[in-house]
């Protein structure tokens, strides 16, 4: 019964933590706006901005319960960058990218009305 109870908790937990990731995010470092859903179980993200008119394919890599990992490429300047995903609080993720730039960003959950 405790491996029953402790699995039901580690589950709930699981999920809680991956919804965490899903809003609209926004940071002052980029004028590109971050979606992230949650949909059957695969998370999709969506790069738009509406100051260079245009989006970003982001690929998802891999998903833990303490980190996502995409690959963007850019047409735009030809640069690729991998990206690790963490949470930082409920409205803040923190996203670390490699490659083509090395940066680290901070993206606020925003509210849509």
């Amino acid at each position: 019964m405790k491996k029953i109870i402790l699995m039901a908790v580690m589950l709930f937990s699981m999920a809680i933590s991956a919804n965490d990731f899903n809003g609209l995010w926004e940071s002052k470092d980029t004028t590109h706006y971050k979606v992230i859903l949650l949909n059957n179980n695969e998370y999709h993200f969506i790069n738009f901005s509406f100051a260079e008119q245009n989006e970003i394919q982001e690929l998802v890599l891999e998903v833990t319960e303490n980190y996502i990992k995409t690959k963007i490429h850019n047409p735009a300047n030809g640069w690729t960058v991998f990206v690790e995903y963490n949470i930082v609080d409920e409205d803040t993720i923190l996203a670390k990218f490699t490659g083509d730039i090395n940066a680290d960003t901070l993206y606020e959950l925003r509210e849509i009305k």
